[in-house]
């Protein structure tokens, strides 16, 4: 009944004639070869994760826009593939109106959009993700914040998926041929000098 429960680097050691070490030290030894060995194994399955985290987010870039129909906030549909052209570069962001970073972000953009249109000709498209249930606070929002940019809805979030949208708030830049050169999720205070830094090299 006890061996059953021993662990087996203990039956192991038990059954090693070796004299140089004593029970206990043999255990021990044994003992530490196994975290030794767990560590190995969490830190090579750490490392394949974020590896293919890396190499999905590579094959993001330069991806061309998918064709998604969505609507303005007057019904009027688009085809997302063919909105964005004639463009010198996009900024897409998609949030939701119960998304507090979101509209931290947007505000933040909102702030310094004239000045960013004037430098560098960028249009910013934000994409709300709210469906069809709650898609009527949308306007709204736009209006209590005075938002300059153009808003589009998403209610069953095709385009969402379409773009592999996984966290909000979530940025786009895509340069005038329609590639993706920069994304971006979450939002940090200031997080809006590093997509403006980002839209000047899409129009380079």
């Amino acid at each position: 009944m006890i061996k059953a429960h021993l662990p087996h680097y203990i039956l192991e050691v038990k059954n090693t004639k070796n004299p140089t070490y004593t029970y206990t030290t043999r255990a021990y030894i044994y003992y530490l070869r196994e975290l030794y060995f767990t560590y190995i194994d969490l830190m090579i399955k750490k490392l394949l994760t974020l590896s293919i985290l890396v190499i999905l987010s590579t094959l993001s870039l330069n991806a061309q826009i998918p064709s998604i129909k969505i609507n303005n906030l007057d019904g009027k549909s688009f085809d997302t593939a063919t909105l964005f052209k004639g463009e010198k570069v996009i900024v897409i962001s998609f949030f939701a109106t119960w998304c507090k970073p979101c509209l931290r972000e947007l505000n933040a953009i909102n702030d310094v959009y004239d000045d960013w249109k004037e430098e560098t000709g960028v249009k910013l498209i934000a994409i709300s993700t709210d469906d069809s249930a709650n898609s009527f606070k949308v306007k709204p929002l736009v209006k209590s914040n005075d938002w300059t940019f153009e808003v589009l809805l998403d209610t069953n979030k095709d385009f969402m998926r379409a773009m592999n949208v996984n966290m909000l708030p979530s940025i786009f830049v895509i340069n005038s041929k329609g590639k993706i050169t920069y994304s971006h999720t979450g939002y940090i205070d200031g997080g809006e000098n590093e997509i403006y830094k980002e839209i000047k090299k899409a129009i380079q």
